[in-house]
């Protein structure tokens, strides 16, 4: 049961990382600086939380 727990999250701070990601990206290409350093704020905090999964995502 606990490894599902945890994949499930893996999974859940996987798609997080990518949205926000994607988010950021899209900010900065439309010109909102502001929006785009708050959201690479957010993705440094998210990484910085499951440091386990930056190993992971370096893989994909």
């Amino acid at each position: 049961m606990a490894d599902c727990v945890r994949l499930i999250h893996e999974e859940s701070v996987r798609r997080a990382l990518v949205s926000i990601s994607a988010e950021m990206h899209r900010a900065r290409d439309e010109g909102r600086t502001e929006d785009a350093d708050a959201l690479a704020a957010k993705l440094s905090r998210l990484a910085a939380d499951a440091p386990h999964l930056r190993r992971t995502l370096a893989v994909r």
